[in-house]
């Protein structure tokens, strides 16, 4: 028995638990929740309005001052702030078990994921096979030549091991994008929706794009100062963003867990 299901049945025998304080009936017990099908020992069933948030008021129908009243099991905590801050904790321990913390649910192509399914590959594909032909230097072609090979290879991997991974729906996914920019609207399995891309993405875009060609000669400069300075802040934020969501997942950061 996992802990959390554990210490649920431990509450059981308390005649003056959650369930019995509120005066929920059996009645009103065993009516459906979304997640029934996600709790088949009896023990979680009884709390199941833990698990899907239901305000106090859906399960204990006919108790209007339950929010409010305190109990000999939570003290002068509300039961349903208990209720609350628990539905955060049971998804977040669900999402875990079932390693959708991990692995996401396959959600459908939006955005430039409708042009290509691999839009950073595809872009560093681009810029280095475009140096491979503008390289002065064989040292710089055999450079972005294994950079361009890197990115093509590296994205051809990523669909192969996510197709093994996740088996039929990203099946699906792969048979309705593209990983070359445009095949699959040309193709008509998709259509260019300029309402999904963010026009500040586009902004942004022009922008760098326009400050690297106007410090293009000196991007190497200083011992390649500049690029390892970039390479060192794009990993730091990209390692905070998947810090702060695997916070949000744990229900850790302030505003997840609701205060007693």
């Amino acid at each position: 028995m996992q802990p959390e299901r554990a210490a649920l049945a431990c509450l059981l025998p308390l005649e003056r638990s959650a369930v019995y304080t509120w005066g929920s009936t059996a009645a009103e017990r065993a009516r459906p929740f979304p997640c029934d099908g996600l709790v088949p020992e009896p023990t979680d069933a009884l709390f199941r309005a833990v698990d899907v948030g239901a305000p106090a008021r859906v399960l204990f129908r006919g108790s209007a001052s339950c929010a409010r009243r305190p109990t000999a099991t939570t003290g002068s905590t509300t039961w349903a702030a208990r209720a609350r801050g628990g539905s955060r904790r049971a998804r977040a321990a669900r999402r875990r078990a079932a390693g959708d913390d991990i692995n996401p649910p396959i959600r459908a192509p939006r955005g430039v994921e409708r042009v290509t399914r691999h839009p950073f590959f595809v872009g560093v594909a681009l810029l280095a096979s475009a140096h491979v032909l503008l390289a002065t230097r064989l040292v710089g072609a055999v450079f972005f030549a294994g950079l361009a090979a890197l990115a093509i290879l590296g994205a051809r991997h990523q669909d192969r091991k996510l197709l093994a991974r996740r088996g039929a729906p990203y099946a699906g996914y792969l048979a309705v994008t593209s990983a070359v920019p445009f095949a699959a609207i040309v193709a008509r399995r998709q259509r260019l929706a300029w309402r999904e891309i963010p026009p500040r993405g586009l902004v942004l875009g022009l922008a760098v794009a326009a400050a690297l060609r106007a410090v293009h000669a000196s991007i190497f400069a200083h011992g390649g100062a500049w690029v390892i300075d970039v390479v060192l802040a794009g990993a730091a934020l990209s390692t905070g963003r998947a810090w702060r969501r695997a916070q949000r997942v744990a229900g850790t950061l302030p505003g997840a867990a609701t205060a007693s």
